[in-house]
């Protein structure tokens, strides 16, 4: 069963869809604009840094990922408890001048109930969001009331 330090968490990272809603993706595939997308991989999040201070996952069970796979597909999933409860949905990608541009194209018809309340699972959702690339990490900023949440995530596997 989810907890609240889990909720929280949840309802952080779903900000990140409410940052900026667009009204219309643009129609091109970003490895057309980029033959090697920097992106391409999983990447895990592993902690947040709110004001300077970092902050480990609230919950060690939980098992976030995003992947960003060949033209322009991301998957966006969670576990917890070992994988007994999941969340997941995959969404059309574009990365350019230090943004990411994403919709909701897909949300699986298996997921945890209460998925369906996390606006990061809703199907044709779009959103922008600030994002650095690093060698092997990224970082999503999410505004969060006057202040913004630094969302760090480690490159745990290229295609």
């Amino acid at each position: 069963m989810f907890q609240r330090p889990f909720h929280s968490l949840l309802l952080c990272l779903s900000l990140f869809s409410l940052v900026s809603p667009v009204a219309a993706m643009p129609d091109r595939n970003p490895s057309e604009e980029n033959p090697v997308d920097p992106l391409q991989g999983e990447w895990q999040f592993y902690k947040m840094v709110l004001e300077g201070q970092e902050m480990p996952p609230r919950d060690p069970r939980l098992d976030l990922r995003y992947e960003f796979l060949d033209q322009g597909v991301n998957r966006l999933y969670w576990t917890y408890d070992q994988g007994r409860t999941f969340c997941e949905r995959k969404g059309q990608y574009i990365f350019k001048d230090g943004f990411l541009m994403d919709e909701i194209v897909w949300v699986n018809p298996n997921n945890k109930s209460d998925c369906a309340s996390d606006v990061d699972m809703q199907l044709g959702r779009k959103s922008v969001s600030q994002l650095d690339i690093f060698e092997n990490e990224i970082v999503l900023h999410i505004p969060f009331t006057d202040k913004e949440i630094l969302y760090h995530w480690k490159k745990v596997a290229t295609p």
